[in-house]
């Protein structure tokens, strides 16, 4: 029994490091795809094989009680799996390299040829046993066999990642090549040093590299909401495409999660998911994927099948809102997406569920080639977008703002326009604003328009037109940035603009929710120089203490209500208007009237008291030497 332990140290080793393996990796769930279910056959391959490993080491240092079929037995059934392990790894490689695709029959024939050798020499093979009393191993044309399978299966997968290595990751690449470097040098020990029974470290160890490089299943489960994460959504999906096969997306989008956080705090936030979550898996009996904190995927076998999911899980998320006292009813929404036929990649699905994230006003979206068509064009948009941001393909344009008390246009608003191509024609600022605002990238391009209007007055010398200032907007993702001050005061002084020259215009919303970085820069740019003005106004849901508190200096009309309040049957709305200009008038703040389209309109606001006026009954924003024209007749007396 002593010989036994003194040549068992390595499979205890061994087996230690593959019972956490293994307990790790069948405690959490896994995703479905087919490399995965071959690293599982690996694994309880190794398990196997540890398992007669040892059993071998017995048989043979107990010769002398155990029949000699037993210890063939059990020798064969240990290299037959060893066998199997590297047959299995090349295919694991192979599988890694086709996106999960199946080898063909054909191949599969031909590469399984040195795995059937191997098992037939394990069989038949004729196999010798050393036992000095010290040492002991076994040897013959099965561990020949052995170590020519290895060899090939090995240098095979080797030359797989190193000849199409387009098809692996770098992390998969590597992966890969530190689990054949584990087999060969193994190998090498054990061939030069037959007494070192260390191939169960060889499993053990090239087991242990694989799950930690690519198959550990906290990467692709999320314990804490009980779902699979994006990332393993974005394989899933890989393998779906690569199987040709058609199949459904169906994704809950709850568009109020920020409020939800906000007002109910992040652990309800967190609870709802995990409700929603639970209820979506148990309506279609799928895994489900947090694609976002407020969207959740599952992949179904049809549209048919999807649709008739759709009433039972409306009525259960409705239904939570109850639960948790949060309303939902308006603030989510369910999207189908038919694969392949509306979406012939992986990265059309990601676009589209993107792209749908920010609709509203349906419960339901099933996607059509009209959505499709949405989307494209947003895609487009976004690339016209980065490629203006190197290319120079923004523009500024000017509307002119009648001042009434000095019947003159003192002052202009640059307006940023988005050079078209053919692709997608002409593109307006609400469309293309927000999509840079969810971009993270509209503080570029108001930098961008601070630029070309500061070299515009300069080059020009516009304050000796008449020119008093030119608004510029502010975007509220901009407003509060800590450096924002310092980066265009720099500009103003390359251009030698004084800063009473630019007006900051900020939207409703912005300055009532403005922190107190946003109001920090507001003071500086006052001290500056520079004045303010509130956008959009009537579009909000207004505080109107916090606004009174706000440093600014004109308030502007939004053109909706100026509309409404002169259209037929807008007494109501006008009662509101008139409100606003007395509200401004008291205190003490300027009023601009946006959206003047008729001389009727024009009039009456400037009796009410409206001091600037704005609109294509004036003008409509034009280009810089348009403007100078305007600005030489109009302002020409």
């Amino acid at each position: 029994m002593e010989l036994f332990w003194q040549n068992v140290r390595f499979q205890i080793a061994a087996t230690a490091v593959l019972v956490v393996i293994l307990y790790n990796y069948f405690s959490m769930k896994r995703v479905h795809r087919l490399s995965t279910s071959l690293f599982t056959l690996m694994l309880l391959c190794a398990g196997v094989n540890l398992i007669f490993d040892v059993a071998t080491v017995y048989t043979i240092t107990h010769m002398s009680t155990v029949p000699p079929w037993a210890n063939r037995l059990c020798h064969q059934v240990f290299i037959a799996t060893l066998d199997l392990l590297v047959y299995l790894m090349y295919l694991y490689v192979e599988t890694l390299g086709r996106k999960e695709q199946r080898l063909s029959k054909w191949q599969y024939a031909l590469v399984s040829i040195p795995f059937f050798m191997a098992i037939a020499a394990a069989v038949l093979g004729e196999l010798a046993y050393y036992n000095d009393g010290r040492v002991v191993y076994s040897y013959g044309r099965m561990t020949v066999a052995l170590y020519f399978c290895v060899a090939f299966y090995m240098c095979l997968a080797n030359a797989r990642v190193l000849y199409v290595k387009n098809a692996y990751s770098l992390r998969t690449r590597r992966a890969v090549r530190g689990g054949i470097f584990i087999w060969i040098v193994v190998a090498v020990i054990q061939y030069f040093f037959k007494g070192w029974l260390i191939s169960s470290v060889a499993v053990a160890l090239m087991m242990l590299h694989l799950y930690l490089s690519l198959e550990d299943p906290s990467e692709h489960y999320d314990r804490s909401a009980c779902s699979f994460t994006r990332r393993a959504f974005e394989i899933i999906l890989a393998e779906r495409y690569a199987k040709r096969k058609k199949f459904c997306v169906m994704c809950l989008m709850l568009e109020n999660m920020r409020n939800i956080k906000s007002k109910y705090g992040f652990s309800v936030a967190k609870t709802l998911t995990h409700t929603l979550i639970a209820l979506l898996a148990r309506v279609t009996d799928a895994p489900v994927y947090l694609y976002h904190d407020d969207a959740l995927c599952v992949l179904l076998d049809s549209e048919a099948r999807a649709q008739g999911y759709l009433d039972r899980l409306v009525m259960l998320v409705e239904k939570a809102q109850t639960q948790y006292h949060i309303y939902l009813r308006g603030h989510y929404h369910i999207v189908l997406l038919d694969c392949p036929r509306l979406a012939p990649d992986a990265d059309s699905v990601l676009e589209t569920l993107d792209y749908l994230a920010y609709r509203t006003g349906r419960t339901v979206y099933i996607v059509d080639d009209e959505i499709v068509k949405q989307k494209n064009r947003r895609a487009a948009i976004e690339r016209l977008v980065e490629e203006a941001l190197e290319n120079d393909g923004f523009n500024v344009v000017y509307q002119p703002i009648f001042c009434a008390p000095e019947a003159a246009f003192n002052s202009a608003e640059a307006l940023v326009r988005l050079k078209s191509n053919e692709e997608v024609g002409f593109v307006s600022p609400e469309e293309f604003i927000p999509i840079a605002e969810r971009r993270g990238i509209v503080d570029r391009i108001d930098e961008i328009v601070l630029n070309k209007v500061c070299d515009f007055a300069a080059r020009e010398r516009l304050w000796e037109k008449g020119v008093k200032y030119i608004e510029v907007n502010l975007s509220g993702a901009q407003a509060g940035d800590p450096v924002l001050v310092d980066t265009y005061a720099a500009i103003l002084e390359r251009y030698g603009v004084p800063a009473s020259f630019l007006n900051f215009e900020i939207t409703e919303t912005c300055a009532v929710e403005a922190g107190e970085a946003t109001q920090s820069n507001m003071r500086r740019f006052a001290q500056m120089g520079c004045s303010f003005s509130i956008d959009d106004f009537g579009t909000g849901y207004s505080n109107l203490a916090q606004l009174s508190k706000m440093t600014y200096d004109l308030m502007k009309i939004d053109k909706s209500l100026i509309w409404d309040s002169f259209s037929a049957g807008g007494a109501h709305t006008f009662v509101v208007l008139n409100s606003v200009v007395t509200m401004a008038k008291k205190l003490g703040k300027g009023l601009v009237a946006e959206g003047v389209e008729t001389q009727a309109q024009a009039e009456k606001l400037i009796d009410m008291g409206v001091d600037h006026l704005q609109g294509y009954f004036y003008s409509r924003p034009v280009p810089e030497e348009q403007y100078l024209a305007f600005l030489a007749q109009k302002n020409a007396g």
